[in-house]
């Protein structure tokens, strides 16, 4: 972390140290070879620090330690580094926005950790996202009016660890009160306000192949990706009543009746603008094709064409 370095030399440091956690940071078991592990007062001074450095620093280098938390947490979270929760809790409440993408990237680092999991191998995590979640919902919304590349690149890591968190398995007790959601309404707004927003000079498409695959890397359809996979994730394994198991039927049912009229809105509007020669994204546009697909699979017909037929404005 040190200014006075140059940045090939801290990066390769980085790198160093993710590779010395990753193959030193854990103990060898009882039944294992004796083998080289970093002692726990090291570990400790790792733990005490590692936030802190990610919070300040370079994107470069930010990327290397997401890493050692990520194998740190699989190893640590919560009994050794329970501090880890709190210190994301600083970074997320300061009004200094400069802190916000490291706090993030570290919270995206922790839910992937548990992104797979289920019941009490998921637990810790629920437990600091009961924390964690309306600070970054509340940083989300006030961001959603900065549409800079920074301030894209922000909203793009939330969107990707709220993915992550319920891309898998739905914490519905997270999202609110059963039957209600109130924490589901301002995702499920966000989302499409994402998607919805529009800015011409990036959705005109490019005659040249390159500037093309450059315009799918720009951070406004970057995010719009994510936006997008949500939406689908949301609906394919959670919001159709005759597709989801007994844990998720009163929220399917709600789903279906609270938000499936507006969000095939949403996927026909950039189905339309493709129609008409505007520039959508690969992702974005297949993701939108296979919610269509989605919920001509598992709705009723009649509903399907009813909802297909109410959003026709758009096509």
């Amino acid at each position: 972390m040190g200014q006075d370095v140059e940045m090939p030399a801290r990066q390769a440091g980085a790198i160093y140290l993710k590779n010395l956690i990753q193959t030193s940071w854990a103990e060898p078991d009882e039944d294992e070879a004796p083998r080289f592990h970093i002692h726990e007062q090291d570990r400790s001074l790792i733990r005490d620090s590692l936030v802190d450095a990610v919070v300040h620093a370079p994107p470069l280098i930010r990327a290397q330690l997401c890493v050692c938390i990520g194998v740190i947490c699989k190893h640590d979270f919560p009994g050794r580094w329970p501090s880890l929760v709190d210190k994301i809790v600083v970074y997320l409440q300061s009004p200094d926005a400069g802190g916000w993408p490291g706090a993030i990237s570290a919270l995206l680092a922790l839910v992937k950790v548990f992104e797979y999991r289920k019941g009490t191998e998921r637990q810790p995590l629920d437990d600091a996202m009961n924390l964690l979640l309306p600070l970054v919902q509340q940083i989300m919304e006030t961001l959603m009016s900065n549409v800079s590349q920074s301030g894209l690149m922000m909203q793009r890591l939330v969107l990707k660890m709220f993915f992550a968190l319920t891309q898998h398995y739905l914490p519905l007790p997270l999202l609110g009160n059963k039957g209600q959601w109130e924490r589901f309404r301002g995702w499920m707004e966000v989302v499409r306000q994402v998607l919805d927003r529009s800015q011409p000079e990036l959705e005109k498409k490019p005659e040249d192949e390159d500037e093309r695959d450059e315009l799918e890397k720009n951070e406004w359809w970057k995010t719009k990706k994510w936006a997008m996979r949500i939406l689908y994730r949301m609906f394919e394994r959670y919001g159709s009543p005759g597709g989801v198991t007994k844990d998720y039927k009163d929220f399917a049912q709600y789903y279906l009746n609270t938000y499936s009229q507006g969000a095939l809105e949403v996927v026909f509007k950039i189905m339309d603008a493709y129609r008409q020669g505007n520039f959508v994204a690969e992702k974005v546009l297949r993701d939108a094709i296979l919610y269509l697909r989605v919920s001509l699979i598992l709705f009723e017909f009649n509903i399907c064409l009813f909802m297909i037929m109410t959003c026709c404005v758009y096509v």
